[in-house]
């Protein structure tokens, strides 16, 4: 087999058994996943999840967004805008995932296995860039069989699957291109690229960067030799996906924003986001809080304030400046609880982080969480770091490790699938400590062997923690209300008619149990969820849906969380 100038294979994947191979450890991973599911069924309960699945059921509809609801805003949600359109704030592809699995299967469950089996097979096409096949397959299984991610991204609606999957084939067609150019393989990157794009568009950006920086030097330095293989008719199996895909990101923004250079998360933020998306920048003070009443401004201002005096980064940066959208709302139009969201959770996660100080706690809090959620991955890949200065691709890949974890340090919150397109570069490093040898493995190395004793004992390790996980899955206390939620809908699907429920919260309700989500299309929903806090907003949805809806109140901070017939409400809610 011939070789390139820097050891490695030139017809790496040429065999039609390395893709069955491909194929069988993505299955592995499709089938653990919907084996997990079994064991407890998802159902939607963080704020994100309900999102996603708007996302999916809109891309189900035919559109990009949909037609804003009568009385908009006792439809509001977290993460969901209502006006001009009524769609979520998240790109396309993780509900496009979940769509899928509706079409094939009707369910949008069977999206998360099709994310896992495509995340793991995907593994295995990145390593073996830079290996044998034997430890692509490994790779793949070690994801395939990965405790976490399997016990918590397949069985939520929340979940990195699609971004690893799309930061993989970046730095698996990255590192096949440092060795010449080639169509098919630039196709691949600018197909990640777009899949980065479409779930996690910034951590996706910095990825792209730094997995560029393996053929880009040689692109310039080895022009002549790297250029060889360029052919005018391949320029077509690149510029099809990259202007398809920018193509759907702008048509996307359009709908939901009415600009093409807005994304929808844009829109959400200048309309309700208070807490900025850096830790450097400022508070800002949407319309909604500039006019809200005196007393519950003077909480949220001295908030602010707070955060401004005692952070050295925004000292002087400070101010209580209003932050007005073209789609600006009033504090009538708000309702308490989501409110509430951004004045005192998201700013209490913010104000956690934006002092120098805090910045550094977040730090150590990110490399926890890195080696309590990846486990194996993490501990192996810190090993690998030994060789960090030997070879270029083990280099360029401890830049993009350090360089995006060290970006997520200015972010405020701290999720896991935030650090689904770093995971990719952990793999790499994590196969580099398994062999302990230079990344060509090129040829026979001392020791070359005994790593196959290593890989066999982490596959047992991470079944047997699959396995804990699985238990846990299965008796592990969860809560409890997403459950009587769905158990509520179920009931009024299986009733005859159409059906409006109102929500009324008390003061004490925890606002990450949101009752209040809905599907894409308002006419054809037979259960719609509304809120109820103001009885103006109350005669308006009995004009607009009694003749066509039973209504229905449900109060679900009431000892006894069950349907009534509608009454009026006792008292305003602040």
């Amino acid at each position: 087999m011939s070789r390139s100038m820097d050891g490695l294979p030139k017809s790496l994947g040429k065999c039609p058994c390395e893709w069955l191979a491909t194929a069988g450890v993505g299955l592995v991973g499709g089938i653990i996943a919907f084996i997990l599911s079994l064991i407890h069924w998802p159902v939607p309960t963080v704020h994100d999840e309900f999102s996603h699945l708007l996302v999916a059921d809109t891309l189900l509809e035919g559109r990009l967004s949909n037609p804003t609801p009568p009385v908009w805003p006792v439809f509001q949600s977290e993460h969901v805008v209502v006006t001009p359109t009524y769609a979520s704030k998240y790109p396309l592809g993780p509900g496009a995932l979940l769509a899928l699995g509706q079409v094939l299967t009707g369910l949008p469950h069977a999206g998360l296995w099709i994310g896992a089996g495509l995340a793991s097979a995907s593994v295995v096409w990145l390593v073996r860039s830079i290996t044998t096949l034997r430890i692509a397959i490994w790779a793949g299984l070690m994801v395939a069989l990965h405790p976490n991610l399997q016990s918590i991204w397949s069985q939520t609606f929340m979940n990195g699957w699609l971004a690893l999957t799309s930061a993989s084939l970046v730095v698996g067609s990255a590192i096949r291109l440092r060795r010449a150019w080639t169509g098919s393989v630039a196709a691949v990157f600018v197909c990640g690229a777009l899949g980065l794009g479409l779930t996690r568009p910034m951590e996706g950006l910095f990825c792209v960067a730094f997995a560029s920086l393996f053929f880009l030097p040689r692109a310039v330095f080895a022009f002549r030799e790297w250029w060889q293989g360029f052919s005018p008719i391949q320029c077509s199996w690149v510029l099809i996906p990259a202007v398809g895909g920018m193509s759907l990101l702008l048509a996307h923004h359009h709908a939901v924003t009415g600009r093409f250079t807005q994304m929808p998360y844009q829109l959400h933020e200048q309309q309700y986001g208070v807490a900025p998306l850096w830790i450097f920048q400022k508070p800002q003070t949407p319309s909604w809080l500039h006019d809200h009443s005196a007393s519950d401004q003077t909480k949220t201002e001295s908030n602010v304030k707070f955060i401004s005096h005692t952070n050295p980064m925004m000292a002087d940066r400070a101010d209580n400046e209003t932050t007005v959208s073209r789609f600006s709302l009033t504090s009538k139009e708000v309702p308490r609880e989501i409110r509430a969201y951004h004045t005192d959770w998201s700013m209490d996660s913010y104000r956690k982080r934006a002092s120098l100080s805090g910045w550094f706690s977040g730090c150590f809090e990110r490399l926890r969480v890195s080696f309590e959620y990846f486990g194996l991955i993490t501990i192996l890949a810190t090993v690998g770091l030994s060789k960090a200065w030997k070879w270029t691709k083990v280099q360029v890949t401890t830049l993009a490790v350090f360089g995006l974890l060290g970006i997520s340090t200015f972010v405020p919150w701290i999720f896991p699938h935030y650090y689904s397109p770093m995971l990719p570069w952990l793999i790499v490093l994590s196969v580099i400590a398994i062999r302990h040898a230079p990344i060509t493995m090129g040829e026979k190395l001392p020791g070359k062997t005994s790593a196959r004793p290593l890989m066999a004992s982490l596959l047992i390790l991470q079944i047997l923690l699959l396995l804990i996980e699985g238990y846990d899955l299965a008796y592990f206390s969860i809560p409890k209300w997403p459950h009587k939620r769905q158990a509520i809908e179920n009931e009024l699907l299986a009733s005859e008619g159409k059906h409006l429920v109102l929500v009324r919260y008390s003061d004490l309700h925890n606002i990450h149990d949101e009752w209040v989500y809905n599907p894409a299309d308002f006419d054809s929903a037979r259960v719609l969820w509304a809120r109820s806090w103001d009885s103006d907003y109350d005669s308006q949805l009995l004009d607009h849906f009694g003749d066509t809806h039973h209504i229905w109140v449900i109060e679900p901070d009431a000892e006894e969380v069950e349907l009534k017939k509608f009454s009026k409400l006792s008292a305003q809610v602040p």
